[in-house]
């Protein structure tokens, strides 16, 4: 019982730093004196959330910040336990940063090499939050500090939410109404036919995703009981 005392602390003191990196980061988009530091691609503001990267870090931050709060209320009570619907949308959206965090890995950081860019740029400033810290705290929080020994496998499939509904606003602005540039590339230079494969392909990563961090987390929970 104390040590799982001991992981619920650790995990208030993570969601909090979470919520307010996040918040730091996307308060800091805002000042006018900024906007030429080529933040978020060289989107300032509002216009930010046009970004996968964005909205994933505010989800994620949403949830830590109401997690804390049943952290607190654990604490308090000396009885940690967290609701069903809460560990669903922290799973949710931990998924969800760890789609971001690998596409900047694997996918977008190589292309900006390609197209004669730094791969560590995408590390620069708010990114540096956006990309990898934040990410790399929920994903450690979860996992480790929460667990998910209640949730059947049959919600892993929460996975692929966050990337679905993405690829739907994405594939409308983009391809569609022609309202934003293809900035993530994913139709290889306006190919119509390279859309779906490539929705197809980061819906099934982000099912492998979960799929994974369900079991680390299923089975670091069942060790915490």
């Amino acid at each position: 019982m104390k040590k799982t005392r001991t992981l619920n602390i650790a995990s208030l003191l993570f969601n909090v730093t979470i919520v307010y990196f996040t918040a730091s980061a996307f308060i800091y988009n805002f000042r006018t004196d900024i906007i030429r530091d080529a933040s978020w691609f060289g989107i300032s503001g509002w216009s930010s959330l046009r970004y996968f990267t964005v909205l994933s870090n505010l989800f994620v931050a949403a949830a830590a910040l109401v997690f804390a709060v049943y952290n607190v209320k654990c604490a308090i009570s000396d009885e940690v336990k967290y609701p069903k619907w809460l560990i669903l949308i922290k799973f949710t959206s931990t998924v969800s940063v760890t789609v971001t965090l690998m596409t900047v890995v694997l996918f977008l950081g190589p292309m900006f090499v390609v197209n004669g860019h730094s791969y560590f740029s995408l590390f620069d400033g708010n990114n540096l939050f956006m990309h990898l810290i934040t990410p790399v705290m929920a994903i450690v929080t979860f996992l480790f500090f929460e667990g998910m020994p209640q949730i059947k496998f049959k919600y892993t499939f929460l996975a692929i939410v966050p990337t679905a509904l993405y690829s739907v606003l994405y594939f409308l602005k983009v391809i569609v109404f022609e309202q934003w540039p293809d900035f993530y590339g994913f139709s290889f230079g306006g190919k119509i036919w390279a859309v779906p494969i490539s929705a197809l392909s980061m819906l099934t990563v982000s099912f492998a995703f979960g799929v994974a961090e369900w079991a680390i987390a299923k089975r670091a929970g069942k060790k915490q009981q």
